[in-house]
């Protein structure tokens, strides 16, 4: 979170300069264990898989750049997964504007350095999203159309989580409840009825799926299939963001 209005000493901000310096601190804390466990290799004379994988992430780090812009492939991710790397985990800047600049532009060095590193910015005011948490939905709505906003920051902070994350969200709906499930990206549908429950998984017969838009469209479930919208699919099936999942298995 980088703060983007003045303190109250007055003092200007600096979320720029905010931003690098977290990239510098971030980039030296994984430089440092790198370079420690090159100088024990060196010593031991061994394992030059090792040596030159973390070569590669060191002359990538000292470049400063973060972790997570390296094509990685598997092998090389679970081989420093021990390390817990900071610069390889997604990062989002949440910039905490003043009320007053909500909606405006953001500043265009900033917007280009976190562009340059590939860096999401969530813009939104910390005040103005707690004073709208306390209003009903009625209120809420009319707020949000005088400042020129359609939905509170917390809608766009989550979807760019997940979006950082490379998660989605399918639905699952019955007669006690209806349900989110999160999955990874590309995930098959027999590993997300495996989510919900292991028996689920291993007696998968098949999927029974309708996305959330032609239900918001038809209004129920009998009238999405009426409308030939529903489709059976295999366990390979891939499932999508919002699609809404009856899974049929053997018991």
């Amino acid at each position: 979170v980088v703060r983007a209005f003045p303190s109250e000493d007055g003092k200007a901000a600096e979320p720029l300069g905010e931003v690098q310096d977290l990239q510098t601190e971030l980039t030296l804390g994984d430089l440092a264990p790198i370079e420690k466990r090159l100088e024990r290799l060196k010593k031991e004379k061994g394992k030059p898989g090792e040596v030159e994988l973390l070569g590669r992430l060191k002359e990538h780090l000292e470049a400063g750049k973060p972790l997570r812009e390296m094509d990685l492939n598997e092998q090389d991710l679970t081989a420093v997964s021990g390390y817990r790397f900071l610069t390889l985990k997604p990062l989002l800047i949440v910039l905490n504007l003043a009320e007053g600049d909500v909606g405006k532009p953001i500043d265009g060095a900033l917007a280009k350095f976190c562009a340059d590193s590939k860096l999401t910015i969530i813009p939104l005011s910390g005040k103005l999203e707690m004073e709208l948490s306390e209003l009903g939905p009625d209120e809420q709505k009319a707020f949000l159309t005088d400042l020129g906003l359609t939905e509170p920051a917390l809608g766009r902070f989550v979807r760019a989580a997940y979006a950082a994350l490379d998660l989605i969200s399918f639905l699952t709906a019955g007669p006690d409840e209806c349900r989110a499930w999160t999955i990874r990206r590309g995930t098959s549908a027999h590993r997300a009825a495996g989510k919900i429950h292991t028996d689920f998984e291993r007696g998968f017969i098949r999927a029974e799926v309708m996305t959330f838009d032609d239900f918001m469209q038809f209004k129920s479930e009998a009238k999405v299939r009426e409308a030939g919208k529903a489709r059976l699919e295999g366990k390979e099936y891939v499932v999508r963001d919002g699609d809404i999942i009856h899974f049929r298995h053997a018991s």
